[in-house]
């Protein structure tokens, strides 16, 4: 169903994924590195899971989100253990031993004890690990770790995702002296909708549900939402119960991003006022470079220098708040609700 706000599981419940998904299974064919980068709430995850879910041979899931506060040490740990539980029984042998790992273990052991398991996999089988919102785990190195594995394990297939852009090409390696540098790799590129496809999105959901929208309604839903289909799917599960479902999703899902903005502000403080103030200008149409340094003069009585403006408006970018295309804009309608 196309309004089940959770991530997708079965491909029938994919809405316009059919060239990414069949991108992503060729995919398999020639690459042991695969990378999908998308904004936030576009549709990543459940792609991920589609594909996950069809695949018979030994595989793995992680959710970086639930390893963010971790260490380094308890990052590998982590990941050690979920291979664990998700292998059959051939891997019994060198997988029991991670049960007898002690806290006080060295983070370069974990990392060996790891690459051991996973070149015992790759001696039987194909092996597919999926790890979503990687760009979390770069504290903890882990793009030199899955550099090593590319290098070295043919049959161990990595699926990566973010949708903090900038720090997922980071991960990826932009620069020579990045791990993943010249790597061969796949990038599949996910798109938000376009309003007719935003349209068509919500027009087949309701038939799904049995229930008929106005064009208007429909109209203002595509218009509000800018082809964000978390957005767009929240906003049809709401609306088959409820009439003002378009301001429940506004008023929901603003604190939602709002809680995503003060977490990025948060080891932020000094910069604090001038991060808001860039988001600002641009809910309020800003889009060139001078009319944002415009509003930010004005904001602060003072003139900004350009090599911090343009420090800024980078790590907005990589944080995925804001997108340059020709001009700059917020990557997320609700972003101007959250800033309110």
């Amino acid at each position: 169903m196309y309004f089940d706000p959770a991530p997708k599981e079965k491909k029938e419940d994919l809405f316009n994924f059919e060239e990414e998904y069949l991108a992503l299974k060729r995919a398999f064919k020639r690459y042991n590195l695969i990378a999908i980068k998308g904004l936030r709430r576009t549709g990543k995850t459940s792609l991920m899971r589609v594909v996950f879910n069809e695949i018979e041979k030994p595989k793995c899931f992680i959710d970086s989100r639930e390893l963010a506060p971790y260490t380094p040490h308890q990052t590998y740990l982590y990941i050690l253990k979920k291979i664990e539980e998700s292998t059959t029984s051939i891997f019994e042998k060198i997988l029991g031993r991670i049960t007898e790992i002690e806290v006080g273990i060295t983070l370069k052991i974990e990392r060996e004890m790891l690459a051991k398991v996973l070149e015992n996999i790759n001696k039987k089988s194909e092996f597919y690990l999926f790890i979503d919102e990687v760009q979390l785990l770069k504290r903890a190195r882990l793009d030199e770790f899955l550099a090593y594995i590319v290098d070295r394990y043919k049959n161990i297939k990595i699926v990566i995702s973010g949708s903090e852009i900038g720090l997922l090409d980071e991960f990826l390696g932009e620069e020579a002296a990045s791990p993943l540098f010249g790597r061969a790799k796949k990038i599949i590129d996910i798109k938000r909708l376009t309003p007719p496809q935003s349209k068509q999105f919500l027009q087949k959901g309701f038939e799904q549900a049995g229930i008929k929208i106005s064009k208007e309604e429909i109209a203002q839903a595509v218009n509000e939402l800018d082809g964000i289909i978390g957005w767009l799917t929240l906003y049809g599960f709401y609306r088959i119960e409820e009439r003002e479902a378009l301001e429940k999703v506004k008023e929901n899902a603003s604190e939602m991003v709002k809680k995503e903005i003060e977490a990025f502000l948060k080891n932020r403080a000094q910069a604090k006022n001038r991060y808001i103030a860039i988001l600002e200008a641009l809910s309020q149409g800003a889009k060139s470079w001078k009319e944002i340094k415009t509003y930010l003069t004005i904001k602060e009585g003072k003139r900004i220098p350009d090599i911090r403006l343009a420090t800024y408006l980078k790590t907005l970018r990589n944080y995925g708040f804001i997108e340059k295309k020709g001009g700059y804009r917020l990557t997320d309608p609700l972003i101007k609700e959250a800033l309110r």
